[in-house]
């Protein structure tokens, strides 16, 4: 059935319930809608409890995806149309900022990733930055098959070294050092250039 009224809001209505129904600000729906397709000139809200929007493939079997945002977590998931279960692929937590991807591969720069990380580019480099001090960073360079590793890469900090430690981070574990002046020293800190102590 279809409420008209004068000046005001127009309803449809289904076993005498409101389904659509236009208001002063745009329209209310209650249930589920089913559309060929969408186009939104401005926000789309979804406000509920656990909101959730599923994208489904026609011609596909439990490759279908839902958009979640529950207990203050974004989730994107893979849905299984058959059984209706989930598997969440990727996680915000809104409260820390921070990012998951329960299991599978990140690719960056390549769409099959074949490691947990998998960098793809002319010359892939990881840099890690410091912001006490500011601007002083290392990076771990790939380039040309090779294995770069650069330490105070901007020159910003004095008495810069690459250590390497076993069985723990603390400096007491340190088993190996090249200290700015390219003395190597193992099992103690180097002294002179080029040195090599056991």
């Amino acid at each position: 059935a279809a409420v008209f009224t004068a000046d005001g809001s127009v309803q449809l209505r289904y076993d005498n319930s409101a389904k659509f129904e236009t208001t002063n600000t745009g329209i209310d729906v209650t249930g589920d809608v089913v559309s060929d397709g969408l186009t939104v000139d401005g926000t789309a809200s979804v406000s509920t409890a656990n909101p959730k929007i599923r994208l489904f493939e026609t011609d596909t079997t439990d490759l279908n995806t839902q958009l979640q945002n529950q207990s203050g977590e974004f989730k994107v998931s893979r849905l299984d149309d058959d059984a209706g279960s989930l598997t969440v692929h990727f996680k915000i937590d809104h409260s820390t900022g921070n990012v998951s991807i329960p299991s599978g591969n990140v690719g960056i720069g390549t769409t099959s990733p074949a490691q947990t990380l998998h960098l793809k580019s002319a010359d892939p480099v990881i840099r890690l930055e410091d912001s006490s001090p500011d601007g002083v960073y290392a990076q771990i360079d790939g380039a040309g098959g090779g294995l770069i590793l650069s330490a105070d890469g901007g020159n910003g900090s004095a008495s810069s070294f690459i250590g390497f430690r076993v069985d723990g981070t603390a400096s007491g574990s340190e088993r190996m050092r090249i200290d700015s002046s390219g003395n190597v020293g193992i099992g103690v800190v180097p002294e002179s250039y080029q040195e090599l102590y056991r």
